[in-house]
């Protein structure tokens, strides 16, 4: 097995991976917010109206949360797929050994 030998990382690819990094961050930002969103609308609301913690009104805040939910996938999605993916090549041109 030969050892992986990196080459030098120059200032554009600094670039390239900090874009890396701030797409990695707002990939988990979005998925954060997807999660809370869901759980409020699928789990949180409905058990405190079951048990009356909370006035039947709020039921009406849960489209929106659904709503939120599906915008804020639609923004991960968009960002993995055609935002962080094909940034991925620097990566493999500093580590020319690859996964896949």
């Amino acid at each position: 097995m030969d050892p992986i030998d990196p080459r030098t990382i120059t200032a554009a690819d600094w670039s390239f991976i900090g874009g890396l990094v701030r797409y990695l961050w707002i990939i988990v930002i979005f998925n954060i917010a997807f999660a809370i969103s869901l759980l409020l609308a699928q789990a949180v609301i409905p058990s405190l109206l079951a048990t009356n913690h909370i006035k039947i009104g709020v039921n009406k805040v849960r489209p929106l949360l659904y709503v939120t939910a599906l915008l804020c996938l639609m923004v991960t999605i968009y960002v993995v797929a055609i935002l962080w993916l094909p940034t991925l090549d620097v990566i493999y041109d500093i580590y020319p050994k690859r996964l896949f």
